[in-house]
């Protein structure tokens, strides 16, 4: 029962994990649009004004 529960626990935490990391990776090419599309110094400013973005 134990190791049941155990291993139900380890899949659902292993799907957060694949969610947060698909949200990154969204985010991550989110960035890299942003660095395609403005120059350096716009795009180190949105950088300091959304540090939450970095990881």
């Amino acid at each position: 029962m134990n190791k049941l529960s155990k291993s139900v626990m380890n899949t659902s935490e292993r799907l957060m994990f694949d969610q947060l990391f698909k949200i990154r990776l969204t985010i991550a090419t989110k960035a890299d649009v942003i660095k395609l599309h403005y120059s350096q110094g716009l795009f180190r400013k949105v950088n300091n004004n959304f540090r939450f973005i970095k990881f």
